[in-house]
């Protein structure tokens, strides 16, 4: 359902990962996750993104775009791949970009498990992970400290959402004001980007 659709169905609701009409600020990290590859050198940096709605407001992907713009960044150098959450396709997605692309030099992941998948098809293909192609997740799961090299990731509290929209809920239910809550995102930096 769209952000649109929502506000008018239910001007009062809780929601989730999603940019409400008053705005959000979930996007200024993955910002400083893309600037971060480009400022380690690599121009051509490709998206790896889930298949998704495409109504749904700032997402990576729409991030994504806005960042190599604003960077200067020729878009054309900067594919941008879709894939279903299946770890053979986020395989092949990686595998797709890399063949195609051979001057990609980063991959931004829409999510940590496809980063997981991007570092498996970088290494495979004879290339180092972050020296010739970094690679960054978008979750920070803990399964990033476990891989090798380990993923940097923009985190996002999933802990923390919850406990808002309970109490978003719980506020909502005994009539009390509404109130706006961001759970802002941080770049953890290890070692793949």
């Amino acid at each position: 359902m769209s952000t649109g659709v929502v506000a008018r169905v239910a001007p009062s609701a809780v929601t989730v990962k999603r940019t409400v009409p008053s705005g959000s600020t979930s996007s200024s990290t993955p910002a400083t996750a893309v600037k971060r590859v480009q400022a380690g050198g690599h121009r051509s940096i490709a998206l790896l993104g889930s298949e998704g709605p495409d109504d749904v407001p700032d997402t990576p992907r729409d991030t994504f775009g806005a960042v190599i713009r604003e960077l200067g960044v020729d878009p054309s150098r900067c594919p941008v791949q879709q894939c279903a959450q299946t770890v053979q396709d986020r395989d092949q997605a990686a595998t797709a970009v890399l063949t195609a692309y051979p001057d990609v030099t980063a991959l931004f992941a829409y999510s940590d498990l496809i980063a997981v998948g991007a570092i498996r098809a970088a290494l495979r293909l004879g290339r180092q992970v972050p020296e010739s192609c970094a690679v960054v997740g978008f979750d920070g799961l803990p399964l990033g400290e476990l891989i090798t090299p380990a993923l940097t990731s923009v985190h996002i509290d999933t802990w923390q959402l919850g406990e808002l929209a309970v109490d978003q809920v719980a506020r909502h239910l005994g009539e009390a004001a509404d109130t706006a809550n961001v759970v802002v995102p941080h770049l953890v930096i290890r070692d793949s980007g």
